[in-house]
């Protein structure tokens, strides 16, 4: 089962979340580096935009492009096969 996304869909995902209003950059105690924190649901914005099937909660971004799609279809109709 694939669970992250293509490289240039994460970009893409990140892009969006670097200008909107909900994303806080914080540093966590003892940490040199800032992540970015999304003020709707509290995820890492760089560890939640890499997975596969996560969305935005503000649905600045979704997983139900055409690729993603078809990968969903072809893992259930696999579970069918199996079951």
């Amino acid at each position: 089962m694939r669970l992250m996304i293509d490289p240039k869909e994460r970009e893409k995902r990140l892009e969006i979340c670097e200008s909107c209003e909900f994303n806080d950059k914080r540093r966590p105690k003892l940490s040199p580096v800032y992540l970015d924190v999304c003020l709707k649901c509290g995820c890492m914005i760089e560890a939640k935009a890499r997975v596969w099937g996560s969305r935005c909660p503000i649905g600045k971004w979704d997983f139900e492009d055409a690729l993603h799609v078809k990968l969903a279809q072809d893992i259930l109709r696999e579970k069918n096969e199996n079951n």
